[in-house]
């Protein structure tokens, strides 16, 4: 699990695949939300940095997040567990 101080404001790359293909496009969105169990929430377009996807970790309280991607696609929007991270 990545850890980081509440001070940070940092881009936290995402792996998403679809079909066994790394998403390394706008097709990706994410949902950060605080609790370990919770749904997902809104979903807000990815971050693009260096051929990565991934969300920006800046602003939030302590606390464990779970990062939520959907692959938008002409037939599918399929939603993905990425995984946890922490806020200290």
């Amino acid at each position: 699990m990545n850890i980081y101080p509440r001070e940070t404001s940092e881009f936290m790359a995402v792996h998403v695949e679809r079909d066994g293909v790394a998403v390394t496009d706008d097709t990706v969105s994410f949902s950060v939300v605080k609790g370990e169990g919770t749904r997902p929430g809104p979903f807000e377009p990815a971050e693009l940095l260096d051929g990565k996807v991934g969300v920006q970790v800046y602003g939030l309280q302590p606390g464990v997040y779970r990062v939520w991607a959907r692959v938008d696609t002409a037939a599918e929007q399929p939603v993905i567990d990425c995984g946890l991270f922490r806020v200290e």
